[in-house]
């Protein structure tokens, strides 16, 4: 074969591959435009600004939730608590704040009250990063461990009882509305905004994906990796706790199952949006992209009345293909 030949098939193969690698990078852009005309053409209220702010209100807590879970997949662990920190946190934010038989007998300032389950969840991701790195404990197991004595220490918390009588002040985050769109909403995108800057653009956020791609070269280069993984702990427990202040404001009421299962969306969202599941590759604006993925999947549930009964299956169907998307870009990378 001649050289210009085998040039011009080396030429082919280089685009081929560059073209795979930019489909797999916009895979979640793809994914949601594909979703939109689709469902767009076969829903009629589809296509609606109020459908879409609807979208937005209820993909809020989880989209929180999954800034949190990115935090740590970037620097290749797991934090599988996150859900019993939003139960956790919002149910120990109520106990503070009541009155009544099944409280504190507090009554705290609502705003008080936020503060330290903000605080709460941020002790929690400390406790989480301490053994991690400190102990050099499997991420899986400690967080696994956390979930489950976090929702038996919400149940005893309030002996299984849900509590509705949350101030109003509370709840304003869910309730108030600028214009048409929910401060719920706005503090939901401004806290991307927020932490696209922070990976983008400051030494933590670099320091962040240097860990999750390499930690010992990152060790090597004079980064205090264990600091690293603790703070993504840290923000992690404090976001999940942000992500139940939303979430109870939004029900106006806080249950002991609050947050039960949105650790698999959280997960498969961020997945989805091109967070890989190794470490140190990934993006905020991706997230977001899995964020709305998920929320327009249960909005088109909704609308077409789905059975209930499904849900659950289209859920794990959706974590299956976050997996699957994950293993075949890290399968094509290897070659």
């Amino acid at each position: 074969m001649s050289r210009a030949g085998s040039s011009g098939i080396g030429a082919g193969s280089r685009t081929l591959t560059r073209l795979r690698d930019i489909a797999f990078d916009n895979m979640i852009w793809i994914l949601l435009l594909i979703g939109i005309i689709v469902f767009g053409l076969r829903i009629p209220k589809f296509f609606s600004i109020p459908n879409f702010l609807n979208v937005l209100v209820h993909s809020s807590p989880l989209g929180i939730l999954v800034l949190a879970e990115t935090l740590v997949l970037l620097t290749g662990h797991f934090d599988l608590s996150i859900e019993s920190t939003v139960g956790f946190t919002a149910m120990f934010a109520a106990w503070l704040m009541g009155t009544g038989q099944i409280s504190s007998h507090l009554g705290m300032n609502p705003v008080l009250a936020v503060v330290c389950m903000i605080l709460a969840g941020a002790l929690i991701g400390l406790f989480n990063g301490f053994f991690v790195v400190k102990l050099r404990m499997n991420a899986f197991i400690v967080t696994l461990a956390t979930q489950i004595v976090l929702r038996g220490a919400t149940i005893n918390l309030v002996n299984g009882n849900i509590i509705r009588n949350i101030p109003k002040a509370f709840t304003l985050i869910a309730g108030t509305k600028v214009g048409p769109i929910s401060v719920m909403v706005l503090v939901f995108l401004f806290l991307y905004l927020l932490f696209h800057f922070v990976l983008n653009s400051l030494t933590f956020g670099r320091r962040l994906y240097a860990v999750g791609d390499n930690r010992e070269a990152a060790f090597a280069s004079g980064i205090k990796t264990g600091t690293v993984i603790m703070s993504a702990f840290v923000l992690a427990g404090a976001l999940a706790a942000v992500a139940g202040w939303t979430l109870a404001a939004r029900f106006e009421a806080v249950a002991p199952n609050l947050g039960t299962g949105m650790v698999f969306d959280a997960m498969a969202a961020a997945v989805i949006g091109g967070v890989s599941l190794a470490g140190g590759k990934g993006s905020v604006v991706g997230a977001l992209g899995g964020v709305l993925l998920l929320g327009m999947i249960q909005n088109v549930l909704n609308l077409s009345m789905v059975s209930p009964y499904y849900v659950d299956m289209i859920r794990g169907a959706v974590v299956f293909l976050a997996v699957l998307i994950d293993s075949l870009k890290f399968s094509t990378m290897r070659r």
